[in-house]
């Protein structure tokens, strides 16, 4: 019976070296190692099985023996497919480029409205934002004030943040309110909320579409505090969600910042446990204007 050194050294010397290395008795440096006990180093005992490559022995044939590599955007016939050139691939042919590749047209046949009407619509964003475990508080114009001065007494808020364009009916009288300058991160973090309005919402998903404007106020102003109370008037809310997209047409255009809020901030990446306030604001009132 062969042991694993006897057969390796028998293997090597009959098919030759590892990427064209030889040691003088044809045996190659791993073969060399385990003969010498484990030792993976070039040098050994001159006539000894660990005696290193001749000096005329070279791995330059080897290399150049090589089929060169494929050029950058290409691949050799039997390179399978690769999942990420495949995607770009095809999201290059849909957007065309300087080279003359005709534009592709994307079929738009969904339906881009929706039958319900505008109460219709209220009650099921109403509906859908409490199925999200946030507050939900159906007001009069003249009630919003009153109404986010009680949601603060609730959540123990003293000091909230807000957009320097909010609607000043909305502002309780009662609360420290901080404008929203630009203030640090940390500041915001240290203030009870913030209060502000939106761009519109979607009946369908129960979302909230924040477009940094100046009822919305800029993104970091409704991630950071722990609490958010957001003001909506019921003839913002819109039916379906190609009807809030287009709704936001011009936001886009701008380059704005758009955030898509739909419930607390929770996830239940970690063995499917929910943790909430990991991706922005653990508490979120929503007070629907009628």
């Amino acid at each position: 019976d062969q042991s694993f050194r006897e057969w390796w050294r028998g293997r090597a010397a009959t098919e030759g070296s590892v990427n064209g290395r030889h040691s003088a008795d044809g045996s190659t440096r791993l073969g060399t190692a385990l003969a010498n006990g484990g030792s993976t180093s070039s040098r050994g005992d001159s006539g000894a099985a660990g005696t290193a490559a001749p000096p005329g022995s070279s791995l330059r044939p080897a290399i150049e023996a090589r089929e060169p590599p494929p050029a950058r955007g290409e691949r050799r016939p039997d390179e399978p497919d690769d999942p990420r050139r495949v995607i770009l691939e095809r999201i290059e042919l849909a957007l065309g480029s300087e080279a003359g590749k005709e534009r592709v047209e994307v079929p738009r046949a969904y339906s881009t409205s929706s039958e319900l009407s505008a109460s219709e619509a209220l009650e099921r964003f109403v509906e859908r934002v409490a199925d999200y475990e946030a507050g939900v508080h159906r007001v009069a114009g003249d009630a919003v004030a009153a109404t986010v001065a009680e949601l603060c007494e609730r959540h123990d808020a003293r000091r909230l943040a807000i957009p320097a364009e909010l609607d000043p009916r909305w502002v309780p009288s009662s609360i420290e309110v901080v404008v929203d300058e630009r203030l640090p991160n940390a500041e915001l973090d240290a203030l009870d909320g913030a209060l502000t309005g939106c761009a519109l919402a979607i009946a369908e998903t129960g979302t909230i579409a924040l477009d940094a404007g100046p009822r919305s106020g800029r993104r970091a102003l409704t991630l950071v505090p722990d609490l958010h109370i957001c003001v909506i008037e019921a003839a913002q809310i819109g039916a379906s969600v190609p009807e809030g997209i287009a709704g936001l047409a011009e936001a886009a255009s701008d380059g704005r910042p758009i955030t898509f809020v739909s419930g607390p901030s929770a996830t239940s990446d970690i063995e499917l446990s929910r943790v909430e306030g990991v991706h922005g604001p653990r508490r979120l009132e929503v007070v629907v204007v009628e």
